[in-house]
């Protein structure tokens, strides 16, 4: 802080001025009025600012990037010198490529300033390197060891900067971070260096500040005019301003600036320490404004205080947000006065968590760097305060000096990766600090997506799981964009959306149960575009591994012609390109077949004529295709099984399709009385329909026809409108919403699903596991039945599995069906299948 008093010349009869740092007195040749050149943190820029007043939203420049790292040490070389800065010459310092930073693309770097062991008193300007020095701190002599302060500073077309001194002093410059140069627009949110110019002075009024001549008084608000002055626009969201206090008596001051519009008045974020009359002190800060561009500015004294007052904008941030935009904030996020345990010890440090605190957005949000008031408000020691991301190193430079009373500086910290900073009391006595809340800078990260272990990114897991693998995609909050929104997809095909939760995390869970590869997909749009999480690649099952099952069963009886072989993998599915050849002999070993189908892709129906009444035949299978997630082929062949053939009339046979269990003799022949009975106690209980617009048909479950009816009212028109719900066997509630392409009654239909194979399959299932509560598989299985003289035997079979999220919305009814399909290579169930879950 500068402190400008006035005294007595012993050498003359004029008056000088005295600018003191934090309370340490230099002398200089000038008026009161020159003030305002002494607290320039920004030198002018190429932009003119009316050029820049309107600003596209389109534009890369101005972003704000945190970033560490020494820029300047004359004790070891770093910036080119190892030796201190000369009185007088400036030296030029690189920034483009060096710390970290990029080549190119800087328009500004905020660092933080130390100056130490100086032969005097001084200052220091800074400057681009083609830009006007102007003075961004000035510093103390005689045994003073240090003085700090925060700058923001221009960087020129050869990516340089350059510091000039007007006392020896050794000096070093740490980088807080860069400001984009970008395409030469200003993105959304981004900020907008500018010639300095003064907004506020109570001795010579600005016009139109809202500001008055003479002292402002203590225990009084007043409101400066910013927005739409100046060549600030309208819309500027906030600015970095500095201000000038003059006190008028022997009492410290504190001045709290705000957003006009803050209802709550913030904690304070400058402090002035004790000084004489006539002393000022200069202060930086980034300060929100108002809707219609205002600030309003709190004297925090008694009512026999007055101060005087100057203030200069050096630059602002327009709306909108974009990676690496600043959000404008108040709040205190620390006060050690008050923490357990309270104070921050000598020579110890405080962690502060920052991200999720007090508004701000949480850890993996994106949210990158704090920019903060940083006061030391007691101490019994001359000492300094350094604060650094958490996890980090702690570096060298100190961010604030203090005395044993209030000091402040603004400055802006990058977070750590779990969202704090650390702050440490270079002092040999205990002290009390403040951090109060100026804003935040963001840089959005992408949304992520992870599943339980052992089901990581890539993998291929052989053994299906009895319930489905519950994943999770996590979106951040984009702060300043209400209309953010999650798409997830699952195989490429739509899943679900949401609108981002504007202060939390966004999450979705994806179950994934089918066999063969799962691909999830996530994707946050939002005014700064789309940003996507690299796609999960998730794989189930291994039929190559798995036992197969045949149709007809082992040892049947069957009746001819017409007889069809098929054989599945037993709790797996074969993959899309597998291919079979059935071979039929009538040797065990089969030798001397008497036919063989070569390689069909499914199921194959052995010719008329082949086949004799009353013979039993030996039959296999060879199955070959890619399995388990192996680039090569699989082969396998199948145990050898029987069945004898019968010769029967076509019109002495009956058919008979029934969805659900049924106890059925392992040859799979059973009485027709025995499977009526059975199926007659497969009924479905009736359903709760919520629309009651819609009805039932006789299965209990809201047709195709009624439905088509309401499809029409509004609440069908939503992915989570309920279109039906029933119990299940357990008496669990299921629902079934529209859904969306990828989960849902939309999902659904293309898999020739109906509502009456979902009611039968969760109502009457023969497989029912969960996973923690939150998922649940159910499967059943449709038998198609041939009856005859020799009881009824299987035909063909299939298995239908249901996936149902159970996790409650706010409705009352749970998430309800994901997915259902049959267990087939292609999942889609044939048309048997739903006749049987409409007539069994």
């Amino acid at each position: 802080m500068y402190a400008l008093h006035r005294r007595r010349d012993p050498r003359s009869r004029t008056w000088i001025s005295v600018i003191a740092w934090r309370g340490r007195a230099i002398v200089l040749p000038v008026v009161l009025a020159l003030v305002a050149a002494l607290v320039a943190v920004g030198p002018s820029v190429a932009h003119p600012e009316a050029a820049r007043a309107t600003v596209s939203t389109t534009g890369s420049a101005g972003l704000f990037v945190p970033a560490s790292g020494s820029l300047l040490n004359t004790t070891n070389g770093t910036g080119g010198y190892s030796t201190p800065m000369p009185a007088g010459t400036a030296r030029t310092v690189p920034v483009a490529g060096v710390a970290g930073l990029p080549s190119s693309g800087i328009e500004a770097v905020e660092v933080s300033i130390v100056a130490y062991n100086s032969t005097s008193e001084g200052w220091l300007d800074a400057a681009a390197s083609n830009g006007a020095l102007t003075v961004v701190m000035d510093y103390d002599g005689g045994g003073i060891p240090l003085a700090t302060n925060t700058a923001i500073i221009p960087v020129g077309p050869d990516g340089k900067i350059q510091f000039r001194a007007t006392v020896q002093t050794n000096l070093t410059v740490s980088l807080e971070g860069y400001y984009t140069a970008g395409d030469g627009t200003t993105a959304p949110g981004g900020y907008v260096p500018m010639n300095q110019v003064k907004v506020a002075d109570t001795v010579t009024p600005v016009a139109g500040s809202g500001i008055p001549a003479g002292n402002l008084v203590g225990g009084q608000t007043y409101t400066l005019n910013v927005g739409g002055t100046n060549g600030i626009p309208a819309d500027a969201t906030s600015v970095f301003i500095d201000f000038t206090v003059g006190n008028s008596t022997s009492a410290g001051v504190e001045m709290k600036a705000y957003a006009a519009d803050d209802t709550t008045l913030p904690p304070g974020v400058a402090y002035f320490e004790p000084v004489n009359p006539g002393e000022v002190t200069a202060y930086a800060q980034q300060v929100p404004l108002s809707a219609s561009g205002q600030m309003d500015i709190a004297i925090w004294a008694s009512s026999s205080q007055s101060v005087m007052l100057r203030a200069w904008v050096e630059g602002y941030t327009i709306p909108g947000t974009s990676a690496g935009s600043f959000t404008p904030a108040t709040g205190r996020l620390l006060d050690t006065r008050t923490t357990s345990p309270a104070h921050v010890g000598a020579h110890s440090s405080i962690k502060v968590q920052v991200a999720g605190a007090d508004g701000i957005p949480p850890v993996g949000s994106g949210v990158s760097a704090l920019a903060y008031s940083l006061t030391a408000q007691a101490s019994t020691a001359v000492g300094a305060a350094i604060a650094w991301p958490d996890g980090q190193t702690m570096p060298a430079g100190d961010d604030l000096s203090y005395d044993d009373d209030l000091r402040s500086n603004m400055q802006v910290t990058k977070l750590g990766t779990d969202g704090a900073i650390d702050i440490y009391n270079n002092s040999d006595a205990a002290a009390d600090y403040t951090v109060d809340i100026e804003g935040w800078y963001t840089n959005p990260v992408a949304p992520t997506i992870s599943c339980p272990a052992p089901y990581t990114n890539g993998s291929w897991q052989p053994a299906i799981p009895d319930a489905p693998v519950s994943c999770t995609v996590t979106a951040f909050p984009i702060p300043g964009d209400a209309t953010a929104s999650l798409n997830v997809s699952v195989d490429g095909q739509d899943y679900d959306s949401f609108t981002l939760q504007t202060n939390g995390l966004t999450e979705d869970s994806v179950l994934v149960d089918d066999p063969g590869l799962t691909t999830i997909g996530a994707t946050v749009s939002s005014s700064l575009g789309t940003l996507s999480a690299p796609e999960y690649d998730l794989g189930l099952g291994d039929w190559g591994a798995a036992p197969v099952s045949p149709t007809p069963l082992d040892a049947a009886d069957v009746p001819i012609p017409g007889l069809t072989l098929s054989v599945a993998s037993d709790g797996d599915v074969f993959s899309p390109d597998v291919t079979i050849k059935y071979t039929v002999s009538t040797n065990s070993d089969m030798s001397d077949p008497v036919v063989q189908s070569g390689w069909v892709p499914d199921d194959y129906l052995i010719p008329t004529g082949v086949l004799s009444d009353g013979v039993t035949y030996y039959w296999s299978a060879e199955v070959t295709g890619l399995s388990g997630g192996r680039s090569t082929q699989t082969t396998i062949d199948s145990p050898v099984w029987s069945f004898t053939a019968h010769a029967v009339d076509a019109a002495a046979l009956t058919t008979a399709d029934v969805m659900g269990p049924v106890d059925t003799p392992s040859n799979g022949a059973i009485s027709e009385d025995d499977l009526t009975a059975q199926a007659d106690a497969l009924s479905v209980t009736s359903s709760t329909v919520p629309d009651p617009s819609a009805t039932a048909d006789s299965s209990g479950v809201t047709s195709t026809d009624a439905l088509t009816a309401t499809a029409n009212a509004s609440a069908k028109t939503s992915a989570y409108a309920v279109i039906n719900a029933w119990g299940d066997n357990k008496g669990k509630t299921v629902a079934l919403r529209q859904g969306t392409s990828g989960w849902g009654w939309t999902h659904l239909k293309p898999h020739n699903v109906t509502q009456a194979m979902l009611a039968r399959t969760t109502q009457h299932p023969a497989v029912r596991t969960s996973s923690g509560g939150e998922s649940l598989r159910y499967e059943t299985t449709a038998h198609e039945y041939v009856c005859w003289i020799f009881g009824c035997v299987i035909t063909k079979w299939m298995t239908v599995r249901v996936i149902v999220d159970m996790t409650g919305l706010s409705d009352g009814y749970p998430k309800g069906v994901i997915t259902a399909y049959c267990l087939d290579k292609t999942q889609v169930c044939p048309n048997w299948v739903v006749k049987a879950a409409e007539t069994s």
